[in-house]
């Protein structure tokens, strides 16, 4: 039997929420390679897991009516999950799904102070550790997009127990850490910008991708952001409406 560990802190799961599970496998598997797969547990809504080449990458559930858009969630391992919350009520986040079981395990979907929605959970397998480079298909980053930063990161820093660090040559973004882990990007966005994370995901050509996207349907929101010794970005809109992005890692030399 694989021991059962944790990762808090770590981002370890990615939901597509969407109202048509049929599109979204139409999309995502000719964008990334993507299948869509029942995932029956008994007494909870349905499920879907998002795999790739039989390996499972996350998961897709229906949204919960037409007031909640189309959208990627990311969740960040909590040893406890109502603790979390309640740090998280005390520095003014709204509790979008309280805590409950859920096919992850222990779950609940907050919303921080400036509007970007982020998931908590204690998952009933326990979390992967670190491995090689996520391969085409994976989640592999997640970016915080706000109009204030430095409060951004103070209320993350209070909730999660996260750092923030300068990253050389950016004046805009800065890295979460966690000691000396990077969790995530904070993106210093202008004001009025409305706050939200940006979950990525690896290709292997990000040329081909946006051509499949706009094929699909889908809209080219940003058609490339370099970043020199790491690779490149795409921030497309699928024919639902859900904003993703897409990353091209740099060819090893």
């Amino acid at each position: 039997m694989r021991e059962i560990h944790y990762t808090p802190g770590r981002f370890v799961w990615h939901e597509l929420v969407t109202a048509d599970v049929e599109a979204a496998r139409r999309f995502y598997g000719e964008l990334v390679g993507w299948q869509v797969e029942p995932k029956c547990l008994d007494g909870l809504p349905p499920y879907f897991h998002l795999t790739e080449n039989g390996h499972t990458v996350g998961g897709l559930v229906l949204r919960p009516g037409p007031h909640v858009p189309p959208h990627f969630l990311g969740y960040v391992s909590v040893l406890d999950v109502e603790g979390a919350i309640e740090r998280a009520r005390e520095h003014r986040a709204a509790v979008l799904v309280p805590p409950m079981q859920t096919a992850l395990g222990r779950a609940a979907v907050i919303q921080d102070p400036q509007g970007a929605v982020v998931g908590l959970c204690r998952r009933a397998t326990g979390d992967l550790t670190d491995g090689d480079p996520p391969p085409a298909g994976a989640f592999c980053w997640s970016q915080l997009r706000s109009s204030d930063a430095e409060s951004a990161a103070n209320y993350y820093g209070k909730v999660l127990g996260w750092q923030r660090a300068p990253l050389p040559g950016s004046r805009d973004l800065s890295a979460f850490m966690q000691g000396d882990r990077t969790i995530a990007g904070l993106l210093q966005a202008p004001q009025g910008t409305f706050a939200q994370w940006l979950i990525h995901v690896s290709v292997e050509s990000l040329e081909r991708s946006r051509a499949i996207a706009k094929q699909l349907g889908g809209t080219i929101i940003v058609d490339r952001i370099e970043h020199p010794g790491l690779g490149q970005v795409s921030v497309i809109q699928d024919n639902a409406g859900t904003i993703l992005a897409l990353f091209e890692a740099e060819a090893a030399s």
